[in-house]
């Protein structure tokens, strides 16, 4: 039989061992592991959006597209020519004749035009003649223009040309004379101002002209009497250079739609003064 002091020792060291088992308990559970907790995986950067596609431009309804605008102005790149395809006015009947300058207040003074403020020789007249003047015209819109905006002998180099329109109604018994359109510069003879009041030629002197049509027709008028009652002013038309062709080989058809009398008068003397 154990002693009392015995039993009091084994209880002590039981309780001492059972203390001992309760901490080591405590330190497994709470004690830190000195690892830190592990991170969950880091997610990938999501791609990059795609831009947003270009929303295409919405069509038209389907239909007839626009006409495009008939430009009349052609010009010619094909080598010189002889004339062809175009018809003068002879001066004996009622037609339209232009005339053009370089400045509006020229171009107004020439509404009613004075033989006196004209040059003293021209190609078919010289006052040595008897006559006080010229006063030049042609029948066709182009070839004013290209008088003023290509002509060698301007002083300076114009921007625009001021074309004036006239109606021209001879009298009965009109002296004029006619040069044929195969007549050169040495057949014409500005003494015919001595016996006729309307003289009319081809005009093409080179160098002079070598910038303006080959079917250039020019009416001289030498009688003031002629120009008071019988060319009446019409209107102006105002032409940039910048539209007038330069060339002697104008095409013949240009130079037929620029004459009054033309179905296509409208629409090119409108192109001449806007462009196409």
């Amino acid at each position: 039989m154990l002693s009392t002091r015995y039993r009091s020792v084994v209880f002590k060291f039981l309780l001492a061992g059972l203390l001992a088992l309760l901490v080591a308990s405590y330190s497994v559970d709470a004690a830190p592991t000195g690892k830190a907790p592990a991170k969950a995986p880091a997610k990938a950067a999501p791609p990059p959006k795609a831009a947003p596609k270009a929303t295409p431009p919405a069509k038209a309804p389907a239909g007839k597209a626009p006409a495009a605008k008939k430009c009349l102005l052609k010009g010619s790149k094909n080598p010189l020519r002889k004339r062809a395809g175009v018809s003068h006015p002879d001066g004996k009947s009622s037609v339209v004749l232009f005339h053009g300058t370089s400045t509006q207040a020229f171009a107004e003074s020439l509404k009613n035009p004075d033989l006196t403020k004209t040059y003293i020789t021209g190609d078919l007249h010289s006052n040595s003649h008897g006559v006080c003047g010229g006063f030049y015209l042609t029948d066709s819109l182009i070839a004013a223009a290209q008088f003023v905006c290509h002509s060698q002998d301007a002083p300076t180099v114009p921007t625009t040309a001021y074309v004036l329109s006239y109606q021209w109604t001879p009298p009965t018994g009109l002296k004029l004379y006619s040069y044929p359109d195969s007549a050169k510069p040495k057949d014409i003879k500005d003494d015919q101002c001595k016996s006729h009041g309307m003289i009319t030629a081809p005009m093409h002197v080179l160098p002079m002209d070598k910038d303006l049509t080959m079917d250039f027709r020019q009416y001289a008028i030498v009688q003031q009497s002629l120009l008071t009652g019988n060319l009446k002013y019409l209107k102006t038309y105002t032409i940039p250079c910048a539209n007038v062709y330069k060339g002697a080989n104008l095409p013949s058809e240009e130079y037929v739609m620029g004459q009054a009398s033309s179905p296509d008068f409208a629409t090119y003397s409108q192109q001449l003064q806007t462009g196409c």
